[in-house]
């Protein structure tokens, strides 16, 4: 019976990529699929009350004044972590109004294309490394029951994380040395944590040159990237007086802060039962480098998770060792087994909801039909 099933689902999905444009069809279907089944509050971006929300009105300032310190915030709030996320408040600077609330709309249009934009360049990629349309038509799939596809459709306080996970992919989507210095650079310019997450990257440019396909320029340019990163930001924190405050992150405060189960479960839906797949990485890769790059980024994207509190939108900027460990798998192994095996996870994946655990705080992402039978048959713990 279950291989009945597989057997008709390939018929499909072979039908599906027959099509012209089956790679913009599905990368629609997808971006549908996440706001159809995590409904944003699109109320917040047309009501008037939103031009109360504080990190709002801290980006908007920002937009006007990208280089210049801003003290005025608590050290401790998520407002005064944003002062070297510069990527997002310049691309404002291009959008078409001046007010705040047209300016947050505007921005949250660009992160729903930039969704878009992942989800068929993610397409791309599979099929280019795994040379499958089976495949390429499952990965997709499975991220957009992720945290990594479905940000981009329902932040609305503008944590930028799905622009980061953007200019992270296209840093692998190529093999070009100067586009990937430049992805790498605006990417560790929208969010720090993407400075952990080019480990990853890294390690699929090492396993790309182990497969024969040497490139060393795009090693070289990736560390060029960091340095860069590094030494632009020294030079704004000493000329500009910039600086990004250190409260909040402590590691031994979890145990006082956050309950044992919201701890596991914001490790756990970040890559849901995609962590197996990891956990594989740790015993499967073979030779030294490519062994210590995916163990160290590994354990610091989680360790770099627990110490801000932040897990599912920190840990997943790990989400390209996730894509280096399955073309790892796909060159050693049976595509046909692999494929198998994408079914199972994404299945699971898609019965578990998608969570947002920040600290104590924890936020599930319903569908519309969750929903309405939550609010007239389920009596919802408080």
């Amino acid at each position: 019976m279950l291989d009945n099933l597989y057997n008709k689902l390939q018929g499909f999905v072979e039908a599906f990529t027959k099509r012209k444009f089956w790679k913009l069809y599905l990368a629609i279907i997808c971006s549908l699929y996440c706001i159809a089944f995590n409904m944003p509050q699109y109320k917040t971006m047309v009501s008037g009350k939103a031009r109360n929300i504080a990190i709002w009105n801290r980006i908007n300032n920002q937009i006007d004044h990208p280089f210049t310190a801003d003290l005025t915030n608590d050290p401790e709030a998520h407002e005064a972590k944003l002062t070297f996320r510069l990527v997002p408040p310049l691309i404002a600077k291009l959008l078409p109004s001046t007010d705040m609330l047209h300016r947050m709309q505007w921005l949250f249009l660009v992160h729903n294309i930039c969704g878009l934009l992942f989800f068929y360049l993610l397409i791309a990629f599979a099929e280019a490394n795994f040379n499958n349309r089976f495949f390429s038509f499952l990965l997709p799939c499975c991220f957009a029951a992720l945290y990594a596809g479905k940000t981009f459709f329902c932040d609305m306080f503008f944590f930028f994380d799905g622009l980061a996970y953007l200019l992270l992919l296209i840093s692998i989507c190529n093999r070009n040395a100067l586009l990937v210095f430049i992805s790498l650079f605006l990417a560790f310019y929208t969010d720090e944590r993407s400075l952990i997450g080019s480990g990853f990257v890294m390690l699929y440019h090492v396993l790309q040159n182990k497969e024969g396909e040497m490139n060393k320029p795009v090693i070289v340019s990736i560390i060029l990237a960091i340095v860069a990163y590094l030494g632009t930001r020294f030079f704004m924190q000493s000329q500009l007086g910039m600086i990004t405050p250190g409260d909040g992150i402590n590691i031994a405060n979890i145990a006082k802060s956050v309950r044992f189960s919201y701890f596991m479960l914001g490790i756990f839906t970040a890559f849901k039962s995609f962590w197996l797949i990891l956990i594989a990485g740790l015993f499967y890769l073979k030779g030294f480098w490519p062994r210590a790059i995916y163990t160290i980024t590994l354990l610091t994207i989680v360790a770099g998770g627990i110490c801000v509190f932040d897990f599912s939108r920190s840990i997943s900027y790990g989400f390209v060792g996730l894509l280096a460990v399955l073309f790892y798998l796909y060159k050693q192994g049976k595509p046909e087994d692999l494929n198998k095996l994408m079914v199972v996870l994404l299945i699971t994946c898609l019965l578990n909801p998608i969570y947002d655990v920040h600290e104590a705080e924890l936020f599930m992402t319903r569908s519309v039909i969750g929903r309405y039978f939550e609010a007239h048959f389920l009596q919802m713990p408080r």
